[in-house]
């Protein structure tokens, strides 16, 4: 019973956190460009992931993990895809789109993790998969058209795009992951640090500012370095990972509330109904993401 309740509570901080950045990130975006808020959060939460790699011990580890040539390679990839491509694509895409639009769009990660699996990691795909796949999609399509589905006239087609494809980066991303053994925390610390050095080759522009400085620690902080290290634990402690992993669906939904009093954009109902064609159809596909989530509690209990 004490674990459960510890579980919960790393789950509901986690959600917590990631319910806000949709915010945070629109906000910030209005003082600082898209590149500028990619390098200053992914700088200020790789001194925060070594920070906690420091006081949790496994610092030696780090190094240790690099010794392997083969592990390096992996890491620099795992880096590059995330944090650093994802959230190139993610910011740019909030800044050209609604942050509603974007938040709820990056949610479609579920289809690509059914079919990246098939493809990559030649996983049967079963019914009940192409069924929750179809599902999302009809979701993508409302908030795409805002529910004029034959008087649709794509306006913002490449934002749209560009917020899909922050989903297939981070489906992709942990399709890859399967295949590493190593700490979770430590991987994530590493692939911080390569993207902190790959934004070195960003281009810069304009100075920054206070806003957009505060934003991007908020950003480095709650998006970044503390929901992913909650959420890990949440998994490690949790008696039923099906009772965590249904919390998480309360993020997105919390997100748009966000939005609405603090970034004042008017809900369009096309946003609300394509959210919830989206989760039915993640939620479809849970017997699947559960099979991830145990395997990430697997690597994480075992170090």
């Amino acid at each position: 019973m004490k674990s459960a309740r510890i579980a919960y509570g790393y789950t509901l901080l986690a959600v917590a956190c990631w319910s806000t950045v949709g915010t945070a990130f629109k906000l910030t975006l209005s003082h600082i460009t898209p590149f500028q808020l990619v390098c200053y959060s992914t700088w200020f939460s790789t001194v925060t992931l070594l920070m906690i790699s420091w006081f949790t011990g496994k610092f030696p580890q780090l190094w240790g993990t690099l010794q392997d040539s083969k592990q390096r390679w992996f890491v620099l990839v795992l880096g590059f895809l995330n944090p650093f491509l994802y959230y190139v694509i993610l910011f740019q895409a909030y800044h050209i789109l609604l942050a509603q639009e974007a938040m709820v769009l990056n949610y479609t990660w579920g289809i690509g993790i059914i079919i990246l699996s098939g493809l990559l990691l030649k996983q049967k795909i079963y019914f009940y998969q192409i069924i929750a796949v179809f599902i999302s999609f009809i979701g993508i399509v409302i908030i795409a058209t805002k529910g004029s589905f034959f008087q649709y006239r794509p306006t913002n087609l490449y934002g749209i795009l560009l917020a899909i494809g922050t989903a297939w980066v981070w489906s992709f991303y942990w399709i890859l992951n399967v295949r590493q053994k190593k700490d979770a925390v430590v991987m994530l610390t590493l692939q911080w640090c390569i993207g902190s050095l790959l934004c070195l080759f960003l281009p810069w522009q304009g100075p920054v500012n206070i806003p957009g400085l505060l934003g991007s620690i908020y950003t480095g902080l709650f998006e970044m370095s503390l929901p992913f290290i909650a959420w890990f634990m949440a998994l490690k402690t949790a008696e039923n990972t099906a009772s965590v992993t249904n919390l998480i669906f309360l993020s997105p939904f919390t997100s748009l509330i966000w939005i609405h009093l603090v970034v004042k954009e008017p809900i369009h109902p096309s946003s609300w109904l394509g959210l919830i064609w989206i989760i039915a159809g993640i939620w479809l596909n849970q017997p699947v993401t559960l099979r991830w989530q145990n395997y990430i509690i697997h690597k994480v209990s075992h170090h």
